[in-house]
């Protein structure tokens, strides 16, 4: 009893480790702040030295020239971020998050970007918004629509994979070491929101906040929102031919799209990972929390590693193996490891290292330390909770 922190070391060490979340997090917006701040400083400067002096008309080069500037804006940020990553610990895949996926997966996520769209897009217009929201929705984008090429590369693929690696990896990662998943996703969901110009944006940018945060934090990877976001942004510029058509078809067109989301949902979230998430994993970042899930693991890995030619039959009872535990959960004493890992080795049964505990206790297990992006000012010692190592739980 000697020995145990005093409340007032506990309370200390919770209001460090709640203040460096804050200012991690904060500090990787401030960034995107000030990039976009300085980009169009920059552009007014360059009207400036060609002799343009009217603040409308300086004012109006830099909305017709949007796309470019953010796609400028977007491209700093990412190099920013590799770059720091870098140099802060030699690994910008690692503290960015950045890990494949199962590639049978990846239409699916795309699908998924699509379906979102067409549901808000059109579900939205279902909705008697007042006619001011309408306008300022239309007024933020209209921009947008004056070079469809360059929204598609400037919007679609840029925005989505630089507000990616800042509002999941770069914002979610520290504040999820200070304060747990379910908060670091409501906080970051949030500001992901208030980033956005109109109300309906905002509403949408909330919704869609919180379900690309839930796959970042389930596949522990930002590949997956990345190509949600992707997906999404650039729907957006093809729906604009069922702006006249009629309100049944739009309805139906929505309940089709609900469907699908629900569908690729459960296989992609829910069922996450399955026996081909396992075949896929060359990394080893999986870590099965059922013992005899891990069996059948290891044995993928003997197969992979060997140099016999893979046996199909033996794939396709590991893979039945699989999906019978995954369906009823129950242990199968048909199924035993050859080879049983030493205790210390192999998570508890039903005890998830992504599971919220106080970092202390978390931190004495693993002695690792966090793999959470920083922005400068951060020195990079901060306990991470639920992202501290590389292995992922199944």
């Amino acid at each position: 009893m000697d020995n145990a922190p005093s409340g007032k070391k506990i309370r200390r060490e919770r209001l460090l480790r709640w203040s460096k979340g804050i200012l991690t997090a904060a500090g990787a917006l401030l960034l995107f702040l000030l990039l976009s701040v300085a980009v169009s400083f920059l552009y007014s400067f360059i009207c400036l030295a060609q002799g343009i002096s009217d603040p409308g008309e300086i004012t109006g080069l830099v909305s017709k020239n949007a796309l470019l500037l953010n796609l400028v804006v977007n491209v700093f940020v990412i190099m920013f971020l590799l770059l720091f990553s870098l140099t802060k610990q030699g690994n910008p895949v690692k503290r960015l998050r950045i890990y494949s996926i199962n590639p049978a997966k990846i239409f699916g996520f795309i699908l998924f970007g699509i379906c979102l769209n067409v549901l808000f897009s059109l579900g939205f217009s279902l909705i008697p918004f007042p006619d001011t929201w309408i306008e300022a929705q239309n007024e933020a984008y209209e921009s947008y629509y004056s070079n469809i090429f360059m929204a598609v590369i400037s919007v679609g693929l840029a925005t989505g994979v630089a507000e990616e690696l800042l509002f999941r990896a770069a914002v979610i990662s520290p504040l999820r070491s200070a304060f747990g998943r379910i908060p670091a996703l409501i906080i970051s969901s949030l500001v992901f929101s208030l980033f956005h110009t109109s109300i309906i944006a905002k509403i949408y940018s909330l919704i869609l906040g919180i379900l690309l945060g839930l796959f970042f934090l389930r596949y522990d990877s930002v590949v997956p929102p990345i190509l949600i976001h992707a997906s999404f942004n650039c729907t957006s510029f093809v729906l604009g031919i069922l702006d006249n058509a009629k309100r049944e078809f739009v309805i139906i067109i929505c309940v089709i799209s609900a469907i699908v989301i629900v569908r690729m949902f459960v296989w992609l979230y829910v069922r996450y990972p399955g026996f081909s998430d396992v075949l896929f994993d060359r990394g080893e970042r999986l870590r099965p929390e059922d013992p005899e899930k891990q069996v059948i693991y290891d044995r993928i890995q003997e197969l992979r590693e060997g140099e016999e030619e893979v046996d199909r039959k033996e794939l396709e009872e590991l893979n039945e193996q699989w999906e019978d535990l995954r369906k009823n959960g129950k242990k199968r004493e048909s199924i035993e490891p050859e080879d049983p890992r030493d205790e210390k080795d192999s998570p508890a049964e039903d005890v998830s290292p992504l599971q919220d505990m106080p970092p202390e206790d978390h931190g004495k297990e693993t002695g690792s330390p966090s793999d959470a992006p920083e922005v400068p000012g951060d020195d990079g010692s901060n306990n991470n909770e639920e992202g501290e190592n590389d292995d992922k739980t199944v």
